[in-house]
């Protein structure tokens, strides 16, 4: 249980101070590590399923390829393993601001030239991590964090990568997948995380998703269907009648 890991220390240096979010393959914590007195982000593989060693692997296995990338845009991770209690986790940098999705949720939608940076910054971290041949998977507004400066200046880390190709995690956004990954055989590669950047920049600009379905089967069908109808929607949203 999350309430449990509160106010443990993982590997004997860092300290769990509080929950920001929960996941199938990891749990996300603010922390603190002890000897340095300094700030940093936990994910915990969870203790329901840290009992199967496939589990515990594909959790390591991510930490490694997320740990062949670092970029100003990536939440870069320092730290991972599992320690003598048997918790197996992962050490990033400090998180701070909030995330697209409750930016979203407050602004409703963003002018062009606010959407436009914010998605260079995520298309910076994402492309840093294709050079290392790492993708994200399941890029979605939730692991998007903004950080807005005393001068107004916002900036941009993407958190998640590292995920397997051939794995949909079941707690994944399907609003955000490629096509591709919504099947029996789902398959990720850098161009499902250029689709995922496109879906997040329709949002921001428009308010809502390009496709929705409460279900993947649905969504798949409605984003296959309805393209046309999607870009008459965009136009009419996001297009100045100047322009078109």
């Amino acid at each position: 249980m999350t309430g449990d890991t509160i106010g443990q220390t993982i590997a004997d240096k860092y300290r769990v101070e509080s929950l920001v979010s929960e996941g199938e393959l990891g749990d996300l914590y603010v922390g603190r590590h002890e000897i340095r007195d300094a700030p940093l982000t936990i994910r915990i593989l969870p203790k329901a399923v840290s009992i199967d060693a496939r589990w515990a692997k594909r959790f390591i296995d991510e930490a490694r390829r997320a740990s062949l990338v670092a970029d100003p845009n990536i939440l870069n991770i320092t730290d991972f393993g599992k320690d003598a209690s048997g918790v197996t986790y992962a050490i990033y940098e400090p998180m701070d601001g909030k995330t697209l999705k409750e930016v979203l949720a407050e602004a409703g939608t963003f002018e062009q030239d606010r959407a436009i940076s914010i998605a260079r910054e995520i298309a910076a971290g994402v492309g840093a991590a294709h050079e290392k041949n790492v993708i994200h998977g399941h890029l979605a507004p939730g692991n998007v964090f903004i950080r807005t400066a005393e001068d107004g200046k916002e900036s941009v880390k993407v958190y998640g990568f590292g995920s397997d190709a051939s794995t949909v995690e079941r707690d994944t956004d399907p609003r955000y997948l490629a096509p591709e990954q919504l099947g029996q055989s789902p398959l990720a590669d850098a161009r499902t995380d250029v689709y995922a950047l496109g879906s997040l920049l329709f949002e921001m600009l428009s308010g809502g998703v390009p496709f929705d379905g409460t279900t993947p089967r649905r969504f798949s069908k409605r984003s296959t269907r309805n393209r046309r109808r999607l870009c008459r929607r965009f136009a009419a949203t996001c297009i100045p009648r100047s322009s078109r």
